[in-house]
């Protein structure tokens, strides 16, 4: 896979697991390439629906970034997105603008750079894992530094953001003419990146570092991987549960990442239900799995949410 700016911009606008982009940039591939771990068997994701009297709202948990052995999904899946007449994504990031609408929330402008952000030490260890290309990178904010040093060994591992289950979806919707909502913006979530404390964007730089240099990703990766294709919501809250127990840092980014977009996406989800919308959606797997997250809201709503398999 050619790694070019629009590929990189549209794996940050699709925001990943955040946990699942720290852990896998630290991944060993070829290790996770010659042990598949269980992910050759079938895909079968976690789905919800809110049940009303005309109307279903359908909750599919994404995985931004897939392998081609992830397709095809079920059937239950397959019957959830025809009787929908919406598809309601995060963000669609497939548009030709979106790079040069999240540069400049991802970047620092010409007169600063990345190395006044962070400790020497820190500035020290980049510089011996990126040699001379990180003068060429020295532009780019934490977040959009680990996912440039995330995407090529996605690549290696046979993850491409290309085939995610968001772009799928999309793809289909669009081709069979259903209304398309996004829950967020392309803005608002480069602004979440791109806004990250100099703190908690070097903690953020220091997990994949650390990833790299410990090599305990590789089983991180596999066990999520595993997690999501069984649909196995416990095992998916409890990898969430800890990458944001390794440490204060992780802890407030897992939380600015998932935690706190939770509210909002629930209160757009039952708009649409209580507005008799037929919607599928399609959004992260860690925002629907764990206390606070999207279905847990949405129970609170008092609405009735059940899972389908």
């Amino acid at each position: 896979m050619k790694i070019t700016p629009q590929i990189l911009f549209r794996f940050a606008a699709q925001f990943l697991l955040a946990a699942f982009l720290a852990a896998v940039a630290g991944a060993q591939a070829q290790a996770l390439k010659t042990d598949a771990g269980g992910l050759a068997s079938a895909s079968q994701p976690l789905l919800w629906e809110v049940k009303g009297d005309k109307n279903s709202v359908f909750l599919l948990g994404s995985i931004h970034v897939a392998r081609p052995d992830f397709y095809p999904l079920p059937a239950y899946v397959e019957r959830a997105y025809l009787q929908a007449d919406t598809l309601a994504v995060e963000v669609d990031p497939s548009a030709s603008d979106v790079a040069a609408r999240m540069v400049p929330y991802l970047t620092y402008k010409a007169e600063d750079s990345l190395q006044k952000h962070v400790a020497p030490a820190t500035w020290q260890k980049l510089s011996a894992r990126l040699g001379p290309s990180l003068e060429q990178m020295k532009s780019l904010k934490p977040a959009m530094l680990s996912v440039v040093m995330a995407v090529g060994l996605y690549a290696d591992l046979g993850f491409n953001p290309d085939a995610g289950i968001d772009l799928h979806f999309l793809a289909r919707a669009k081709a069979d003419k259903k209304s398309l909502v996004e829950l967020e913006s392309i803005e608002f979530q480069a602004a979440v990146l791109g806004g990250l404390s100099d703190q908690d964007g070097e903690a953020m730089l220091a997990d994949v570092l650390d990833g790299f240099d410990n090599g305990e990703a590789v089983a991180y990766v596999r066990d999520l991987a595993k997690a999501w294709k069984a649909g196995d919501e416990k095992g998916l809250a409890e990898q969430l549960s800890k990458e944001a127990g390794k440490d204060p840092g992780s802890a407030r980014v897992m939380k600015l990442l998932i935690d706190d977009r939770n509210p909002e996406m629930a209160n757009k989800i039952g708009r649409l239900f209580r507005d008799g919308r037929k919607v599928f959606v399609v959004i992260g797997a860690g925002h629907l799995v764990g206390d606070g997250s999207v279905v847990d809201l949405l129970r609170k709503q008092g609405l009735t949410v059940t899972q389908v398999k």
